[in-house]
Parts: structure tokens; sequence; C-alpha cells
């Protein structure tokens, strides 16, 4: 059995491992890569946000085709293979409006490939063949890898090497789905209405505005973090440290995922993160003294990853038989994608009137999401919730 078990983690592991790789070089050299092609500050802002806002609308509607369908590994083959073409128009690509054109079908199916694998590796680990946390923590090593050596490689040739990069990557993506356990799931029951049903339960309500308000509370530090840095006159190089710190932070959370869970439970990890930007974003708002910046990326463990590391257990154990995937898409899309893509553009002339006290606004975000998981508390007892039988039309 632990053999087995062995293997379908590090099977898991390699689909990570390959996936953060390539967020590990889009996230922050793919506008490099835009500006290369001529695009200046707001086409790449218009190209981003296009992107996002449709994932969002479309990575829900993957999802429930994976539910009622039951299918995971084949449909990852094709959502990785469609992010690969997808990427390889980019090659041919000329001006503004070609690019608008490629980066709303390279969003959408890099938008659902995320829920689905993390359906797939959950299921897995409620049966007791993995640990989300220890698999999904070589997807942060190879984002911190993937980081520098984007670095390094600018460094040394134009900026196609971003695309070029960015293609071998999914490459292994595709090949490391190739490899994923087949799985057996649940096919959701069919019930029409559902997805409606699933939106409108309160303690689906509750977890989603609890996820959201909790990674939102990442705005400033995203958008303006290495900006403000700068400012106070620290360094590149130490900025750069800073950041892999976070993840690393959150690579040690990952690590011992399962203990934590059993310890601590799914609702006070969500409470342990409020707390934790509570402190982040108060120091941050405050200070830019090194001491103080080491000291506090260090609760990106807290902030980030124990936020994510409830919320997957939470649907792991609340999710309607059928329906993980619809849950995690709405988490995606909702907490993680639309969230974000509304508090940042907020924050900006936020940022450029007070500075860094914009992260006392964080605050705030971080304690209603604290409020938040107590609401949800009092909601949910812990069960698998069910979804109510659809009304006859009169």
């Amino acid at each position: 059995m632990k053999r087995t078990t062995g293997f379908v983690s590090l099977r898991l592991a390699f689909y990570y491992a390959a996936f953060f790789a390539v967020v590990g070089i889009s996230m922050p050299y793919w506008p490099v890569w835009l500006e290369s092609r001529g695009l200046d500050p707001v086409d790449i802002g218009i190209v981003l946000a296009v992107g996002r806002w449709a994932s969002i609308v479309t990575t829900p509607m993957v999802a429930q085709f994976a539910d009622r369908s039951g299918e995971r590994k084949r449909l990852l083959i094709l959502l990785t293979c469609g992010l690969f073409l997808s990427y390889l128009l980019y090659g041919f690509a000329v001006g503004f409006w070609a690019i608008l054109v490629i980066a709303i079908p390279a969003a959408m199916f890099r938008g659902a490939i995320n829920p689905v694998g993390d359906s797939l590796t959950m299921t897995n680990a409620a049966r007791g063949r993995t640990d989300y946390g220890r698999v999904r923590l070589w997807g942060s090593v190879t984002f911190i890898l993937a980081s520098f050596a984007g670095g390094e490689m600018l460094a040394r040739w134009d900026e196609d090497i971003v695309l070029w990069a960015i293609l071998v990557l999914i490459g292994l993506g595709v090949v490391s789905c190739f490899f994923l356990p087949d799985t057996a799931v649940e096919r959701a029951p069919k019930q029409r209405g559902a997805f409606w049903l699933l939106v409108r339960n309160p303690v689906i309500l509750c977890f989603l505005a609890t996820m959201a308000l909790l990674s939102s509370s990442h705005a400033v530090i995203y958008a303006f973090g290495t900006l403000h840095w700068r400012q106070a006159g620290v360094s590149d190089r130490m900025i750069g440290l800073l950041w892999s710190e976070g993840v690393v932070a959150e690579i040690v959370l990952f690590a011992f995922g399962a203990a934590v869970v059993r310890r601590i439970g799914v609702l006070n990890l969500m409470l342990l993160a409020s707390i934790g930007g509570l402190i982040r974003w108060t120091l941050l708002g405050t200070s830019t003294e090194l001491p103080v910046l080491l000291s506090v990326q260090a609760l990106h463990g807290l902030t980030f990853g124990a936020a994510h590391l409830g919320a997957m257990h939470f649907i792991a154990q609340a999710a309607p038989a059928g329906y993980s995937a619809t849950v995690q898409s709405l988490y995606n899309a909702i907490a993680m994608s639309a969230a974000i893509a509304i508090a940042v553009p907020l924050s900006g002339p936020l940022f450029e009137a007070v500075g860094g006290k914009a992260y006392f606004a964080m605050t705030a975000l971080s304690v209603a999401g604290g409020c938040g998981a107590l609401i949800l508390r009092g909601l949910w007892n812990g069960e698998r919730l069910a979804l109510p039988e659809a009304r006859p039309p009169i």
C-alpha cells in the first residue's frame, strides 16, 4: 500500500512541478515578452485583464463538465494540449489585437487546469493515497527555481526566450498529465439547476466570501510590494530573497500539511491566515526596515499557505458528492481570480495616495476574512453538504 501511495504522490508531484514552473516564468516575465512585441503598459494591462476575466467565466463551465463526466486525467491532457497550442500561436502573433485574441483561449485553458488538477489530487488524498500539501509543495519549489532561471535566461538571451521557456515547460506539463493516476471519480448526479443550488448554498457562499477576503488582502503586496521596497532603498537582490522567503514559508507549511490539518482543523487554518494578515499587513504599513521585512515575509506561510490549505481540505470535506471540481472552480474563479482582479486596480490609487499605509486596508480585509471564518464555523457542522432536491414545476 505504501509503495502504491508513493507512486501516486510522485506522479502528482510531477504534475504540480511542471504546472507551477510555467507560472514561475510567466508571472514575472510574460509582461517583458509582451513589451518586446511592442505593447505599452496600457496594452499589457488589457491583455492580462481580459484573459483573467475570460477564465473566470469559463472555468466553472469546464469544472461542471468534469463533475458530470467524472473525467479528470483525460480532461487535463486536453486542457494542457490546448494551452500548448495557444502559446505556440503567440509565436506568429503580430500586434496588440492578434495577441489579445490569442490571450482569451490561452487564459481559458490555463484557468481550468488548476481546479481540475486539485480536484484529482484531493480525491486521492481523501482515499489515503497521497498528502495534498506534500505534492503541492513541489509546485512552490519549481516556482522559485523557474523565477530565478527566467532572470538568468533574460540576462543571456533576448525576450523571445520567455515564450520558448514557457512552451518547453507546458510540454512537460502535457507529459506529466499522461502519467497522472486515472482515478475513478464519482459522477455528479443529474440534477437540474445544480450549479445555482451550489452557489446559493449559505455554507458555500460564506466559504467563498471568506476566501475572497483573505485572498484579496494580498493585492497591495502583489502589485506594489516590490515598488514600495525599492522606494525605501531595499536592493533588488534582497527583494528577490524576500519574495523567495515567503514561498519557502509556504513550502514548509505544505510539507506538514496533513498533520497541521489534523491538529488545527480546517476553519482554524482560515483564522490563522486572518491573524497572520493582521500582523503582516500592519507591520508592512508601518515599517520598511529590513529586520521587519524579513520577519513578516515568513508570515506568507499563514496569509496564503494556511488559507489555501484550509480551502482545499474544506472543499474535500464539504463539497456535495460528485461536485468537487465545480466547488474547486468557484474557489479559483471567485476567491483566487475575481477578488484579486477587483482588489488590485482599487489598490493602485490607494497606494499612490498614501504609499505603504495602503497595507492598513489589507489588514481590514484580513480581519473581515477572520470574521467570515467565524461565521462559517456557525454554519457548517463539518459534514459533507447535500444539495436539496429540485422542486418540480407547479
